[in-house]
């Protein structure tokens, strides 16, 4: 797959879980979730979020720098720079 391929199909995918999210709101206002139910899949949500835009961001900053191939596989990656933990941030997306 080509990189920007990948970078619509992950763009794509963060509209159908902000999608998700809005279905979720909904099933709360209407009572039709219990409330441990909710707190489970707005952590997931957020989770999964921020997973991909931090995968969009990489794959961008990546694409602007020419570090990428055509398959997406970095080459020149630091072996010693730090991995941004995912939990740190709050919010579904406020990573972007």
């Amino acid at each position: 797959m080509y990189q920007a391929e990948y970078i619509r199909f992950l763009s794509i995918a963060r509209g159908s879980l902000m999608e998700v999210q809005t279905h979720i709101l909904l099933a709360e206002r209407l009572e039709f979730l219990q409330p441990d139910q909710l707190s489970e899949t707005k952590g997931l949500i957020g989770q999964v979020g921020r997973l991909i835009n931090g995968l969009l961001r990489s794959l961008r900053a990546n694409q602007a720098t020419g570090r990428v191939s055509e398959t997406g596989i970095d080459y020149q990656s630091d072996p010693q720079s730090p991995t941004p933990d995912p939990h740190i941030h709050k919010g579904v997306f406020n990573d972007e």
